[in-house]
């Protein structure tokens, strides 16, 4: 299991239960997700073990 944890909330997750980042001109490549718990934008990068 890849986990993410959102850097504003805490929030650990699986990339499939993130939402996919709509908010700017990149939004189809740019690897950002969003945390299905505050919506909050950020790189995909795993969290370590």
């Amino acid at each position: 299991m890849t986990a993410y944890r959102c850097p504003l909330c805490g929030t650990v997750f699986e990339k499939a239960q993130a939402t996919g980042c709509a908010g700017c001109a990149m939004a189809r490549g740019c690897g950002a997700i969003a945390c299905p718990n505050c919506g909050h934008e950020f790189a995909a990068i795993p969290e370590e073990a």
